[in-house]
């Protein structure tokens, strides 16, 4: 039986990437806020590019929620890189 304590404690512990079935996989997942806050953005912005289907990173739809992984996120910025004269 399942309860309300061990209710709770799982949902911290996947709320902070631990959970062994899913082992680091998970705690590569980011929301889409987690992603705002790190490219100085607002969560607005990325949920506008996703309803265009038009830049930002790649993203998962997980039932009704969003996430990235930070692998995309990283590879978004990384093809992003502009040297010197690059415009």
């Amino acid at each position: 039986m399942t309860t309300p304590h061990h209710r709770t404690a799982r949902a911290l512990a996947l709320s902070q990437g631990h959970h062994p079935a899913l082992g680091a996989a998970h705690t590569d997942l980011l929301t889409t806020g987690q992603v705002a806050d790190f490219l100085g953005m607002s969560p607005r912005t990325l949920a506008g590019w996703r309803a265009r289907r038009w830049g930002g990173p790649a993203w998962i739809k997980c039932g009704s929620r969003v996430r990235y992984r930070k692998a995309d996120v990283m590879a978004w910025l990384e093809a992003g890189k502009r040297q010197g004269g690059d415009v």
